[in-house]
C-alpha cells in the first residue's frame, strides 16, 4: 500500500512538470508570434518606409536624408527619417512622425499651459471633427521629459463629454 502512494506521488509530480513545460512553451510561442507580427508591420526598406510615411503626410525628403523605418501597429502609424552623420556644418537631424487613427480635420487650435507634475508645460489643444461620424473631439498634445528622452503625450476625448478631471488626475500623476 505504501508503495502505491509513492508511485502516485511520482506520477503527480511528473504531471506538474509536464504542465509547467507546456505552459512555458505556449508563452514562448505567443511572445515569438507577437515579435514576428510586429516585425512584419515595420520596415526599414527606404522605399516602403517612404510610402508608409506618405500615407499620412505628404512630404519630400530633403537631399542627404533617408528613411530609417516606418510601420503600422494597431492602427498607429510611425515613420522616422534622418541624415546619416553630420552635415558639412557639423549639424545632425532626425525626425519621427506619428499618426493616430480617428481622422478628422482640426478646426481650432490654441496654445495652452498645463501643470504636469510639478512643471508648467506648453501644449496645443485642437478641436477636431471626425469625418465619418461628425463627432467633435478634443486633442491635447505636449512633450515632457521621460526616462532617457522626450515623450510625446496625446490626450483625446469627445468634446461633449471631455473629462477635465481625468485629464488633471493624469497630469498630476506624471513625475
Amino acid at each position: 500500500m505504501g508503495k502505491d502512494k509513492k508511485e502516485a506521488g511520482k506520477r503527480g509530480g511528473s504531471g506538474l512538470i509536464r504542465f509547467g513545460c507546456l505552459a512555458f512553451l505556449l508563452l514562448a510561442v505567443g511572445a515569438g508570434a507577437l515579435v514576428w507580427y510586429a516585425s512584419k508591420r515595420i520596415t526599414t526598406h527606404p522605399g516602403k518606409a517612404k510610402a508608409v510615411a506618405n500615407s499620412f503626410l505628404d512630404f519630400e525628403l530633403p537631399e542627404g536624408y533617408e528613411m530609417e523605418y516606418a510601420g503600422e501597429l494597431m492602427g498607429v502609424k510611425i515613420a522616422s527619417f534622418g541624415r546619416a552623420g553630420k552635415d558639412d556644418q557639423g549639424k545632425a537631424f532626425s525626425a519621427r512622425m506619428i499618426w493616430f487613427p480617428g481622422g478628422g480635420k482640426g478646426e481650432e487650435s490654441e496654445e495652452i499651459e498645463l501643470d504636469v507634475g510639478d512643471k508648467e508645460v506648453k501644449a496645443i489643444k485642437t478641436v477636431r471633427t471626425d469625418e465619418e461620424t461628425g463627432e467633435k473631439k478634443i486633442l491635447i498634445r505636449f512633450t515632457v521629459e521621460g526616462k532617457g528622452g522626450p515623450v510625446a503625450v496625446y490626450l483625446e476625448g469627445p468634446e461633449e463629454d471631455f473629462d477635465e478631471d481625468a485629464v488633471e488626475d493624469f497630469l498630476d500623476s506624471i513625475d
